[in-house]
Order: structure tokens, then C-alpha cells, then sequence
């Protein structure tokens, strides 16, 4: 989900390095990774890639400016002189906004705008893949239009989280981390930022409450007559999370397409359903809607495949709030992140609350009853669970967690400051959030070439899942006084 420090995980030895003048050059062989289903190419050079017989790129470029670098240095804990930004068609080639190889970033017309709180945020993604990059953590696992890609959602997570809070870090504080030299290696990655390809210079359409965003789904709907609310739940939910992982994690939805500008959803609808924008106000809370209908889809289609289903992970819960809470375990057993340092810090950084809000609304919405005569379409189940806009009486958003509950299976017993989940429950979140923790621990071993004992003790285990379990008992005692 987020990128261990450099300091706290053992990396493979550069083969290159470049001074503060110099122009990355892609090495032989490259991979390209995109944000909702990474890329990564093992082509002689990025797609659309010209070279003259030397090997040098027939493309002007331009160093990061002065405060701009010296912000996401500080941010992101590395030196970015080496870093080269071009501006062309080439990521339209990949279905991309921008893409990453090595230490040049590539960007579409009109996506590079450091300026915009959201082309700062786009940048710092593509930053964290240079990092990535440059830690030897990026490998090919699938192909997009013969080009090797490597799809692996927790490396654009990680990039989404990093990406943004380097966005809002003071410009010029360099002070916070340690700056390493960013380096390159034989095997030169390119990464992408992806899922939905808004055009050149489009603006996303505000998003400023939930009844901004079901209007959007609304017009999904009518873009794609005749299919049925599960098939949009996947087609829009593909807009934020998509690839190989996720592929495995929803294994029957591998086909379906996500979105794209037809009749009535236009390029700046589609735009603004990317992770950019994923966070939505909804009755004076901040919800990650792209959690939300990962949960539902998930939910919709419970099957795993592929290496996570013979971990035995379980589609619901490890899509969702399971998946959040055990990575952020794991993380912390092998104390990946310098900057943080108590469990609390792991769990707030990998499980917000805006993303658990997400997670649990996700499986709730599910279990959804829709007044007799209602159309059974995602917009309608997303407005009866949270309200037509301005409506005052009670909607099911107001018992979240007893909703949640309730489809996910989970008893519980008392009312108010007794309420408690029973201990089939309990124990249930308690395996489901070691499952994914361990396959998650074996992971980070594998990738980064941890050499350390052990992830996480029994203890860790038992404070992440009493802290979860302790979030939705405090739920459970506001709805049920």
C-alpha cells in the first residue's frame, strides 16, 4: 500500500547512477505500471519511445523546478535532480495520463499542472513511482496490448496516499527526511497513471456532495442502457481500482470494461470518477467513494482467484476493511515507514477514515431494500441508503455499521455502551485480518528482500483487530441506544 523507507528495507544494488545534469536514459529493458491497473514494460523502450541509433530520446525535457523539487524531496524522502519531465501524446499510447520510466516522467497534453492542487497530486504519484522504481520493487505480470505491464494496486495505492501528502507538504521543507540519491537500474521501470484517460485539458465535473456523484452514476446508467446495476457497479468501480490484482481479488468481473465518454456521460464525468477526486462529503463525513463500490463489487462477486485464492483470502472482507487493517499490521511489523511510529500512526496512514467509511458502506449498500416499484439500479440503491439531497428523515447511512453488520454476517449482543459483536465475529475478523496481514508480510519479504524474523507479534495482531472491532462496537452503540 505504501512505500517502505529506504532506510528500513534492504533493496537491490543500483547498476546506474546519475549525476544532477544528467538525462535518464530507459536501460533495455523496461516496465510501465499504471495507477487502477499498473503498467510496466519489458519492451526496449516506453510505448510510442523514439530513439535515434544512439540510443538518445529525440525529446526535449525539463528538470523539475527549483521549489517544486525541493518540496517533494522533502516530502518523499529522495533526491529528484536526475528527474525529467516530458510532455506528449506517448501515454495515450498506454491508456494513460501520465506514465514513469526510470526518472522520466511522461505526461499527456494538459496533465502536467503542478500548479493545480490536483496536477500536484498527480505529480507526487508519479514521483513515488521514480522511487519505486529506483528500489527495484517493479516486475511485469500481465500484458496490455502486448506490452508487458506490471499490475500491482498496492504499489498505485501507495502512490495515490504518497502522491497527495507530498501535494500538501510545505514547499522548501527539505528538513523532515533524509535525502538518497535516486537511482536507476538494468531493468528501468516505467509506471502509469491510469484507469479512466480524461482528454487533454479537461476538467472533471465538481464533486461536492454524494448527490453529485449518484447524478454521475445516473448518467453512467443511461450511457450503458440495458445493463443491470451489478455491471455498472464493476464498470465504475474499474475507474479506481483495476488490473491484475484486482483481477484476482474480484476474479469474475476480469472482463467488463471500465467507463468511457458515450451519449450523455462526458469526458469531464468520467474524469472526475478517478481516486483524484474519490473522497466525497456525505452527511458531514469524508468518504472514499472508490472503497465504496470496490466493497459492492466485491460483495456483488465474492470469489478470489489466482495466488490471493489459494491464500484463502476472502473477496469482501479482503477488498475492503480486512485488506486495509492487515496491511497496515503488516507495514508496521516490519516498520516500512520512518515517519511513522506507533501502531496508531500505521493504522490511521493504511485504514483512514474516510476509506473505512468506504469499506463498510460498500457491503452494507448490498443488503439494500428498495421501495416496491423502484427500478433496481445503482442509483437508486445509492440514494435510498443515503438520502435524496436535502432530505431530513432517517436513511440507512444513519445505521451504517448495523447495516454493515447484518451483511457481513457479524452478530451482536446489547444496546448502547454494551453493544458488543459476538465472539463468532470476532474471531472471524480477527482470521480474516491475519490472512491478509500474512499474505501481505510475504509479500513485502519477497519484494523488497526483507531479512527480519518476523512481520508482526500476536500482540500487534490482537491491538489492529480490537482497534477495528472496537470502531464498529462504538458504531453499534450510536445506532442501537
Amino acid at each position: 500500500m505504501f512505500i517502505p523507507d529506504s532506510a528500513r528495507v534492504l533493496q537491490k544494488k543500483q547498476k546506474q547512477q546519475h549525476d544532477d545534469d544528467s538525462t535518464s536514459s530507459p536501460t533495455a529493458q523496461a516496465i510501465l505500471q499504471r495507477a487502477g491497473g499498473n503498467a510496466a514494460t519489458s519492451s526496449a523502450t516506453a510505448p510510442g519511445d523514439k530513439r535515434s541509433s544512439s540510443g538518445s530520446r529525440q525529446q526535449a525535457s525539463n528538470a523539475l523546478p527549483p521549489a517544486l523539487r525541493a518540496q517533494m524531496e522533502g516530502a518523499l524522502g529522495h533526491n529528484f535532480a536526475a528527474v525529467r519531465i516530458h510532455t506528449s501524446a506517448k501515454p495515450e499510447n498506454v491508456g494513460a495520463v501520465a506514465y514513469t520510466q526510470g526518472t522520466d516522467i511522461h505526461f499527456a497534453p494538459g496533465a502536467y499542472n503542478p500548479e493545480s492542487p490536483a496536477g500536484r497530486r498527480l505529480l507526487g504519484h508519479e514521483l513515488t513511482h521514480v522511487v519505486q522504481q529506483a528500489q527495484g520493487r517493479v516486475k511485469s505480470t500481465t500484458q496490455t496490448n502486448g506490452v508487458p505491464i506490471n499490475d500491482d494496486v498496492a504499489l498505485e495505492r501507495e502512490a495515490d496516499l504518497l502522491g497527495a501528502r507530498a501535494a500538501q507538504e510545505v514547499p522548501g521543507n527539505t528538513t523532515a527526511h533524509t535525502v538518497a540519491p535516486v537511482v536507476t537500474t538494468a531493468g528501468a521501470t516505467v509506471q502509469r497513471y491510469g484507469g479512466n484517460t480524461p482528454a487533454a485539458g479537461v476538467t472533471p465535473t465538481p464533486i461536492g456532495s454524494i448527490d453529485d456523484f449518484i447524478r454521475i452514476v445516473e448518467r453512467v446508467e443511461a450511457a450503458y442502457p440495458g445493463e443491470d446495476w451489478r455491471q455498472i457497479t464493476t464498470r465504475i468501480r474499474k475507474s479506481y481500482y483495476d488490473g491484475g490484482n484486482w483481477n484476482e481479488m474480484i476474479a469474475d468481473r476480469q472482463s467488463i470494461d471500465r467507463i468511457s465518454p458515450r451519449g450523455p456521460l462526458t469526458a469531464e464525468d468520467v474524469a472526475a470518477l478517478t481516486r483524484s477526486y474519490a473522497v466525497v462529503p456525505v452527511n458531514g463525513q469524508s468518504l472514499d467513494v472508490g472503497h465504496l463500490l470496490t466493497g459492492l463489487d466485491a460483495q456483488n462477486y465474492p470469489r478470489t482467484g489466482g495466488l490471493i485464492g489459494l491464500s484463502g483470502i476472502h473477496g469482501p472482507s479482503g477488498a475492503t476493511w480486512a485488506g486495509d487493517v492487515g496491511s497496515a499490521l503488516a507495514e508496521f511489523g516490519f516498520e516500512t515507514q520512518s515517519r511513522l511510529t506507533t501502531r496508531q500512526d500505521y493504522y490511521d496512514n493504511f485504514a483512514s477514515e474516510a476509506d473505512m467509511l468506504g469499506d463498510i458502506d460498500g457491503i452494507a449498500i448490498s443488503g439494500v431494500t428498495l421501495p416496491p416499484g423502484t427500478a433496481d439500479t445503482l442509483s437508486a440503491r445509492l440514494r435510498a441508503y443515503y438520502g435524496a439531497a436535502g432530505s431530513t428523515g432517517s436513511r440507512p447511512a444513519d445505521t451504517r455499521f448495523t447495516a454493515f453488520c447484518s451483511a457481513a454476517g457479524f452478530g451482536f449482543t446489547g444496546r448502547g455502551s454494551a453493544a458488543r459483536l459476538d465472539a463468532g465475529a470476532r474471531a472471524t475478523i480477527r482470521t480474516r485480518i491475519n490472512d491478509f496481514a500474512a499474505m501481505w508480510a510475504l509479500k513485502l519479504r519477497r519484494e523488497h528482500t526483507i531479512v527480519l524474523d518476523a512481520a508482526y507479534t500476536d500482540a500487534d495482531l490482537t491491538w489492529f483487530t480490537d482497534h477495528f472491532i472496537s470502531w464498529v462496537e462504538s458504531g453499534l452503540a450510536r445506532e442501537n441506544p
